[in-house]
């Protein structure tokens, strides 16, 4: 309880203080409330018609955080920022890289799957419990000790170029496993919690995807107005160029009504408007801090991380809208949004590290929901495996279009999915990730053994070439 009543207090010292320095960052006005919110705020589905598996839980077991609704689950992104920082220290970023790209997927696969909703009381508890909130601050605040390291450990390290490599994808991978984070609090309330949100974003230069993603994409979803609207047949590598350029046009047009229709200013070139604050910070004033703190390769490395984090962001905005559409209704008007028009999957592992996000219906239909209390819908179109698997998929075209577009097909049309085409879509995701995973083991093991063995110039080592050769081998056997 003591520990609870100093966070709180932490927490409302910094709103106060973020309400001075972000003045831009104001309450929502009626047009922000209308662009953002779709639906209820708080529509909890009656559990008897939409639960899968519906079980009988004591309030006593929410409130002490038992059963399925514990908080521990959501520490699984702070515990791979843990993992990541030791695997870099120890030169082997390749372990949990193979720790990402195989051992998550396949546990994804194979492990039981998370169908529990909360009930109405259930949910009204949960949603005020701070344990979930803590769960999100703890792991935004590792990330950005992860991020420090990285870039430290860049510039300051003379290490190989394999293990250069290696630690720069592994950072883009947590800046871009970050962005849930920011996701999770751009949807809040709270100053605090949005400006927290846009700093988390800065580390891939997109805060400006604050402003689209609340005011434009919760709108416009699943039409073609919507920047992150992606076809059937529409390959990731057509799409992510689209999705960039016309996102940041978005956000401009955004905050332009915004401040001539609703501000009534002349002109959206006005101190108020965000986006001129947000495109400084991620075109001017972030690399510049970054260059004078580590320098020109510093910045260099920054840049290619700021990369890889847009580029899986992106990804998951790629796979969870694919092929769905809302019908048209009028002028620039379609029919409202609900758990139709969004890809959900109950895999347990991408629930975890995502935050729920793959409840992904249910975020649409109520944007200011918390994550703890997102619901499962089995009316809802169902990707036949988990993130962890189908980013990775979407990357491989061929095997992307026949996996989802016969899915994605039938529920345009509001059919079911025939269990034989549902069945063969599954073995299909695992056949990709049992293959992906023979590949990547044994190049992990030469990776990490070239990693312990090739000393860059002018670093001796601790060890012969010979003593690397056998630690590395003695590692692996």
């Amino acid at each position: 309880r003591i520990y609870y009543k100093i966070y709180s207090s932490y927490i409302k010292a910094f709103q106060d203080i973020s309400r001075v320095f972000f003045f831009f960052f104001k309450q929502k006005t009626a047009y922000e409330i209308s662009a953002c919110l779709v639906g209820s705020e708080m529509c909890i589905r009656d559990s008897s018609q939409s639960s899968i598996q519906n079980m009988e839980k004591s309030k006593e077991q929410v409130t002490e955080g038992k059963s399925a609704f514990s908080s521990k689950p959501y520490y699984t992104l702070a515990a791979f920022n843990v993992l990541s920082l030791v695997m870099i220290k120890l030169e082997n970023p390749w372990v949990a890289l193979a720790f990402l790209y195989s051992v998550m997927p396949l546990a994804d696969i194979y492990l039981s799957q998370d169908w529990v909703n909360p009930t109405k009381e259930e949910a009204k508890v949960l949603q005020k419990q701070l344990r979930y909130k803590v769960a999100i601050q703890i792991t935004a605040l590792l990330d950005w000790v992860s991020f420090i390291f990285i870039m430290n450990y860049l510039i300051t390290e003379n290490i190989s170029l394999l293990n250069r490599i290696g630690v720069i994808i592994l950072g883009g991978q947590l800046a871009a496993a970050s962005i849930v984070i920011a996701h999770e609090l751009g949807h809040k309330r709270s100053t605090f919690d949005k400006v927290s949100a846009c700093l988390i974003l800065s580390k891939s230069l997109y805060m400006h995807w604050f402003i689209e993603h609340n005011y434009g994409h919760h709108r416009y979803v699943a039409t073609p107005i919507d920047p992150a609207f992606s076809r059937i047949g529409e390959s990731f590598y057509e799409y992510l160029p689209k999705v960039v350029i016309n996102g940041l046009k978005s956000s401009w047009k955004i905050e332009a009504k915004k401040m001539t229709k609703i501000r009534g200013f002349k002109t959206p070139f006005v101190p108020q408007n965000k986006m001129i604050w947000l495109l400084l910070s991620d075109l001017f004033l972030f690399p510049l801090t970054m260059y004078l703190i580590f320098g020109l390769s510093g910045l260099i490395h920054f840049l290619f991380i700021a990369a890889i984090g847009v580029i899986y962001l992106e990804s998951v905005n790629y796979i969870e809208h694919y092929g769905l559409e809302r019908k048209k209704i009028g002028h620039d008007e379609w029919e409202k949004v609900d758990i139709r028009h969004s890809w959900n999957a109950p895999h347990r592992i991408s629930n975890y590290i995502l935050l729920k996000l793959q409840r992904h219906s249910d975020h649409h239909e109520n944007a200011y929901k918390p994550y703890q209390i997102l619901c499962s819908y089995e009316q809802s179109p169902q990707l036949p495996s988990g993130y962890t698997v189908m980013i990775l998929l979407s990357f491989v075209p061929k095997v992307w279009f026949k996996v989802m577009n016969p899915r994605a097909l039938s529920y345009k049309k509001y059919e079911k999915i025939i269990p034989e085409e549902d069945v063969a879509s599954q073995e299909e995701c695992k056949k990709f990730i049992r293959t992906l995973s023979a590949l990547i083991v044994p190049i992990v093991l030469l990776g990490y053994i070239y990693c312990m063995t090739v000393q860059p110039e002018g670093n001796q080592g601790l060890y012969s070439y010979e003593h690397n050769i056998q630690y590395g081998l003695q590692a692996f056997s």
